[in-house]
């Protein structure tokens, strides 16, 4: 992948899950043996085009990228713009856990690793469709003390929003989710029960999250400690 931006600063403004686009964003964990990092596979994951944040540092390691060449359609300061990363590889590292909820819409189940974090940790929250799971939906958080970075390959970006106009049309956007929902269906993967543990971690309960971190626009970070298994 030729991109690999350090979203650590700012990661909440910039992963648009709302998709304004309309189109179904879809995650799956990635087997990883390292122990200090964990990967998320995402495909159509809508980015707000923030100069600062991403733009630019997208833009220094591929000037001639797709990213650069549209400059100019949000650059001004009262530009709104996003892109739509088609596929990318979203990498929490550091002391790293997570706890994930995916729902078929008849039923919950929950997979939760042993949670332990210190004060300065941060969280990410992501949602959508599974990857991996037919006709279920994914809810995940990801704890992590190091950097949070964002690849993804020149190719599979498109512009996809600019002053609040979707360069997507209604039929469009019902074609590509009708087609990946084809391709999911296709893959014909089922809930696999036996490997997920079925431990429903207390942070899926917001105000209990809201105990441990603070929200901001660039960070959930963590306010105090928390080590053990929360089950």
């Amino acid at each position: 992948m030729n991109y690999n931006i350090n979203i650590t600063d700012g990661y909440p403004a910039l992963l648009n899950l709302d998709n304004t686009s309309g189109l179904y964003s879809y995650f799956a964990i990635d087997p990883c043996g390292e122990t200090d990092k964990i990967v998320v596979s995402v495909e159509n994951l809508e980015i707000n085009a923030d100069k600062d944040l991403w733009c630019s540092h997208a833009i220094a390691e591929n000037p001639k990228g797709v990213i650069a060449k549209f400059a100019d359609r949000y650059d001004g300061e009262d530009s709104v713009a996003s892109f739509l990363l088609r596929r990318a590889k979203i990498v929490a590292e550091g002391d790293v856990t997570y706890c994930v909820c995916l729902d078929n819409g008849i039923e919950k189940t929950y997979h939760t690793l042993p949670v332990s974090f210190s004060t300065g940790s941060k969280y990410v929250w992501l949602s959508g469709k599974s990857l991996d799971y037919t006709d279920s939906n994914i809810g995940l958080y990801i704890f992590f003390s190091g950097r949070l970075s964002l690849q993804f390959d020149d190719r599979d970006v498109l512009l996809q929003m600019q002053d609040f106009k979707s360069t997507f049309n209604i039929d469009e956007v019902k074609i590509i989710n009708k087609s990946q929902e084809i391709f999911n269906k296709q893959r014909d993967t089922s809930i696999k029960y036996d490997v997920f543990n079925n431990k429903k971690s207390p942070f899926f309960d917001f105000d209990f999250l809201m105990r441990y971190f603070e929200h901001t626009e660039y960070v959930n970070i963590a306010l105090r400690d928390f080590h053990g298994d929360l089950n």
